[in-house]
């Protein structure tokens, strides 16, 4: 039987509507894909492992090494929370992300990556985050706006009397 052929790939990663070229060398009979097809080249469009065959009148080879080829499509938008709304003075807020598809990788609005970030009073703003693959970006999430809370002022109280004798009561009002 003959030698098993050497595969090499254009790519390890097909993104939606292109295609990979796989390409079988070293076998001067007729190549025989694991698909099914025939040639020194095939066309592929899906996710899969592939490897090749080199036939003749005297039989079949071993296989060849396999290729793995993933098919990425465009990631899902990202939906984000986040603990705090309104950060008093100190106060920290993490928001996550979620929905970021496998190989995906969430970057933030403000250029961090990662599922999560922390937001300080010093930070305060409306984040965004988008899911990233080596092929797409995803739309961009809803976007969750951070803002500083204020120290409440004292308040001042008015009273209806400035002096009271024996069991008389005084009406105070707070503004």
């Amino acid at each position: 039987p003959p030698s098993a052929p050497k595969i090499t790939s254009s790519d390890k990663v097909c993104c939606e509507g292109h295609t990979v070229t796989l390409t079988a060398s070293g076998c001067s009979s007729t190549i025989q894909w694991n698909t099914g097809a025939t040639g020194s080249t095939l066309l592929v469009n899906s996710s899969g492992t592939y490897n090749a065959y080199c036939v003749n009148s005297c039989g079949s080879s071993m296989s060849s090494e396999s290729i793995e080829i993933i098919k990425l499509d465009k990631p899902t938008t990202p939906v984000i929370k986040s603990d705090k709304l309104v950060l008093c003075e100190g106060e920290v807020a993490t928001l996550t992300a979620t929905e970021c598809t496998e190989r995906g990788k969430l970057i933030w609005s403000n250029g961090v990556t990662g599922s999560s970030i922390s937001v300080t009073t010093s930070q305060i703003g409306v984040y965004t985050a988008i899911c990233s693959n080596e092929c797409f970006e995803s739309e961009r999430s809803l976007g969750i706006e951070i803002k500083k809370g204020e120290k409440p002022s004292t308040p001042m109280l008015i009273s209806d009397k400035t002096e009271l004798c024996g069991t008389a009561t005084a009406i105070l009002t707070a503004s």
